[in-house]
């Protein structure tokens, strides 16, 4: 069983792996490795996306705030 140590570590090495080769995550989570440590990488990768995002979210409304405020 992997300590909560492990899990945040495995967590944050998923999310700074996306950011870095995102194919490279894909592959490794792709393999049928129903570990701890595989779901908290997977978990670490989905936040970077789901930051992602929001900030695209983010920067389409305030697109459209400016965009407003020019008319």
């Amino acid at each position: 069983m992997a300590t909560d140590e492990q899990i945040a570590e495995a967590f944050n090495a998923g999310y700074t792996m996306q950011k870095i080769d995102p194919a490279m995550v894909e592959k490794l989570l792709s393999t049928k490795n129903d570990s701890e440590i595989m779901n908290a990488m997977a978990q670490g990768a989905k936040q970077l996306e789901r930051e992602k995002i929001i900030h695209q979210q983010q920067e389409i409304k305030e697109r459209s705030q400016i965009k407003t405020h020019k008319r």
